[in-house]
């Protein structure tokens, strides 16, 4: 049978799992950003992993890894930062050089409980790992000095961390030539959603620590926790969307309204399209978009928060064809996928189907796509359909 507490931690090890195998499926390794998502999630399993050992009594297993839970606590909040950073500032790459110093406390925190703890003895690494090492009830001044040392460290992290936060979410401004524009960026909510959720889980550990039981404790760290993996699951899904927007609102800044559409390409990089072209993708192919008859580029402009003539340059400079001819393609495939599934279906049945309100439009279509009509197609082919 298994515990409330130990089925929570089992229930969020598998969905923080789920999260990772999606993770790899949208190409985590390919993007720099969400591989840091991808870390921040496998550091995440692990802490389940040495809580649910715990639970069960496993120290023979628990002492090797307990040291590291603590260490992995202070590497998160670089870890956010360093993600966060790469929004606001799109071409700089998150390499060695230019992050190992935002994990130079976690480094000091690291030697310093490692120093404590593998001197210990047998007994004294089970105290430590019950909790003691929150609400100690040893009088040991040794142990006093350690826990203040780690907690000031701590904090000291995490208020310089949440102010490098709160000084990065004012990098994703847009500035007209005239006046400042109050464009929503969503990044910026992930953000906001973060440094609030860090305050009050900060706020509500120091409270529990040393006004409840460790239960409480435990009980309110296990929530926090499943929330973060929720929010750092739902971020990389959401990830290329979220760049996408905060590329193309931070090329405002950079763009004179004066500008003609030619200068355009100079504004969005190879791989600022190759991020668009994969979000306009997904987005029309999982919610079969092309389908609606009544399809504007400014839907789906509005659908992705991408302005409506960039995201038509885009397409233009991607694809090779204008809006129309883009979805005429998709909608022509599904036609294609109709027929030569052996689904018994008028011409006219297939053209309401896949989006078009005039069957004549669709034949002409077809034949651009195909080069053939429907009815030919089907000839051709050898399809068994009653056209």
């Amino acid at each position: 049978m298994f515990t409330i507490f130990q089925l929570t931690t089992i229930i969020s090890i598998v969905i923080s799992i789920i999260f990772l195998i999606l993770f790899i499926q949208l190409n985590a390794f390919e993007n720099s950003q969400r591989k840091i998502l991808f870390l921040l999630i496998i550091l995440g399993v692990f802490l389940y992993v040495i809580t649910l050992l715990s639970s069960y009594g496993l120290y023979s297993i628990v002492i090797y890894l307990f040291p590291y839970y603590y260490i992995i606590l202070f590497a998160i909040y670089p870890l956010f930062y360093l993600y966060f950073r790469k929004f606001a500032f799109g071409k700089m790459h998150i390499t060695f050089s230019n992050s190992y110093k935002h994990l130079i406390l976690t480094c000091i925190a690291s030697l310093l409980i490692l120093a404590f703890y593998l001197p210990l003895t047998y007994d004294e690494k089970i105290e430590f790992i019950l909790n003691e090492f929150i609400n100690p009830s040893t009088s040991d001044i040794r142990y006093n000095y350690f826990q203040l040392s780690v907690y000031i460290i701590y904090y000291t992290q995490f208020l310089v961390y949440l102010y490098l936060i709160l000084r990065l979410s004012k990098n994703l401004q847009v500035y007209d030539n005239q006046e400042k524009l109050k464009i929503n960026i969503p990044i910026k909510t992930w953000v906001k959603l973060f440094i609030t959720g860090s305050v009050i889980f900060e706020v509500s550990f120091i409270f529990v620590t040393f006004s409840f039981s460790k239960e409480l404790y435990q009980a309110i760290e296990q929530l926090i926790s499943f929330a973060y993996i929720i929010f750092i699951g739902l971020l990389g899904i959401n990830q290329s969307k979220l760049l996408i927007q905060a590329r193309l609102y931070q090329a405002i800044t950079k763009t004179n309204k004066k500008e003609s559409d030619n200068n355009y390409n100079s504004i969005v990089s190879d791989d600022e399209k190759r991020e668009i072209r994969r979000l306009i993708e997904l987005i029309i192919k999982e919610k079969k978009l092309y389908l609606d008859p009544n399809l504007k580029l400014e839907f789906l402009a509005k659908k992705i928060h991408i302005p409506t003539k960039k995201l038509s340059q885009t397409i233009n400079d991607i694809y090779k064809k204008n809006f129309s001819n883009f979805i005429n393609d998709y909608r022509i495939q599904e036609a294609i996928s109709i027929l030569e599934s052996g689904v018994k279906a008028s011409i006219d049945e297939i053209c309401r189907n896949v989006g078009y309100n005039s069957r004549s439009t669709f034949n002409r279509a077809f034949k651009a796509s195909t080069d053939l009509t429907p009815r030919e197609y089907v000839i051709k082919h050898k399809i068994s359909n009653d056209l």
